[in-house]
């Protein structure tokens, strides 16, 4: 094996002269890519990331740690906005490490509801309805919530359904002014009706956020 970065945890890459895939960028894609195309023996994949690859159990508290959204200038590409008519800008946060923008972005697990994917499908885009993925979102999940035929069980991605009591008073009397405003009142936003309030799920274990290059490499 070699190994090619400068740290300790840089990635460790075989020493194949070629091979079969090359991705480029381990981001939220880049690394489930790799791992899933990895589970054929005789495939070769390269996986190329420009950012730090880190050990699972070895990334900084700037992109592990939930509270913390957006990472911090050491695992950021630096993109602003465009300015608006009065000139104003802001900052675009982009997750450079291993894990890309499932690093650095807020940890919320929400799936696009169905009637998104029923567009796309309607403009063209052949085998992306809802049911069609269903599969593959139960296959990266791992949780104990929610019915067996919406969720995965075995999957590689732990998310967590927050319940009433891990979230705060405030949030609790939102949720509850909400629903007597005649909100529905959701335990489960990617069940099969996720239209309402309630606490959203999480893909983090005890306040640190999971991603990708954790999860799946």
């Amino acid at each position: 094996m070699q190994v090619h970065g400068d740290s300790a945890h840089a990635v460790a890459v075989s020493g194949h002269s070629y091979y079969d895939v090359v991705i480029v960028g381990g981001g939220s894609a880049g690394a489930v890519m790799a791992s899933r195309l990895s589970e054929d023996p005789f495939r070769r994949v390269l996986l190329i990331e420009a950012g730090q690859a880190y050990a699972p159990d070895a990334y900084p508290d700037a992109v592990r740690l939930q509270h913390i959204i957006g990472g911090d200038s050491a695992h950021d590409w630096g993109y602003s906005a465009e300015p608006n008519i009065y000139g104003a800008t802001m900052p675009v946060p982009r997750g450079k490490v291993l894990g890309g923008c499932s690093a650095v972005n807020a940890g919320v697990a929400m799936r696009a509801p169905a009637g998104d994917f029923e567009r796309w499908t309607a403009a063209g885009l052949e085998h992306w309805t809802a049911q069609e993925v269903l599969p593959f979102f139960q296959r990266s999940e791992r949780t104990v919530h929610g019915d067996d035929a919406m969720h995965g069980r075995g999957g590689p991605w732990p998310i967590h359904y927050l319940q009433d009591d891990e979230v705060s008073d405030m949030q609790r009397a939102f949720v509850a002014s909400a629903v007597q405003a005649g909100f529905a009142r959701v335990t489960d936003f990617n069940g099969e009706q996720p239209f309402g309030v309630g606490p959203y799920p999480m893909n983090n274990r005890m306040g640190q956020r999971l991603n990708t290059g954790m999860t799946y490499l």
